[in-house]
């Protein structure tokens, strides 16, 4: 019995270390399928992380610049953070949104404006732009035109309701820069060159409509009668940047 029981006990102590053996290696294994499987998650991870990254990348330099259509003909001008001088600005119109109007369903005009330097190719901002309320499917901001931005007034009074500047309830907000009716004729470098040399005869025609801010209540720019707007911050810096006299145009 005795010798049983310690052939028994060996026996046992064997079996229990070959047991232990085999959960040793297939740890082992487990850990190094692991090991593998992870690195070969991390590397296809990377790749996606990478793939994803140039995929940013591409987006972000393709929003690097603008192409714009002035005259007939195409243009592309390379954003920039820095600030420098206006010399241009153009309005593109995207679509309308709907809103009341004493009582009346309306719709205005939306789109985006361009603050540009021609000569350098450079657009210092692109800025969310509003107009004028249609009338019988009429639009009342200018489209497919070419005006000239003259001056530039801070604080502008709003005589139509004796509405003084810098009243919190002032609907040209922050500053106006009048509009003027330039002929159709003269191209962009045109303009500007009769711009440089004084050889323009401004101004031709001043228009009702004007290029202004929002009313300081206000959180939205909403929409106008026919002029066009834009956020007071955008017209500070405007107002900051302008030259005297600017060709503005409005594309659809």
């Amino acid at each position: 019995m005795e010798i049983e029981k310690e052939l028994t006990g060996k026996d046992y102590k064997k079996d229990s270390s070959r047991k232990k053996s085999k959960k040793i290696i297939r740890k082992g294994v487990g850990l190094l399928a692991a090991a593998t499987l992870s690195l070969l998650v991390g590397k296809n991870l990377a790749g996606l992380i990478h793939k994803n990254q140039d995929i940013e990348n591409i987006v972000e330099n393709e929003q690097n610049y603008v192409n714009i259509n002035l005259d007939g003909k195409n243009y592309t001008f390379d954003y920039s953070d820095k600030k420098g001088k206006i010399d241009s600005i153009v309005v593109e119109w995207n679509g309308t949104k709907e809103a009341k109007h004493e009582g009346k369903d309306i719709k205005y005009d939306i789109g985006n404006l361009y603050f540009l330097n021609f000569d350098n190719k450079t657009c210092y901002r692109k800025v969310p732009v509003v107009g004028g309320i249609y009338s019988e499917d009429e639009p009342s901001s200018p489209h497919n035109d070419k005006m000239i931005a003259g001056g530039y007034v801070a604080n502008p009074s709003y005589a139509l309701k004796n509405i003084q500047g810098g009243d919190p309830k002032n609907p040209f907000g922050v500053g106006l820069t009048k509009l003027y009716d330039i002929s159709d004729k003269y191209s962009v470098e045109e303009m500007l060159g009769f711009i440089d040399t004084g050889g323009l005869n401004f101004p031709e025609k001043h228009d009702e409509r004007q290029l202004h801010g929002n009313a300081l209540i206000n959180s939205n720019l909403g929409y106008t009668l026919g002029c066009v707007r834009i956020a007071n911050e955008d017209m500070d810096f405007l107002g900051d940047y302008k030259n005297s006299i600017v060709p503005m145009y409005f594309n659809n």
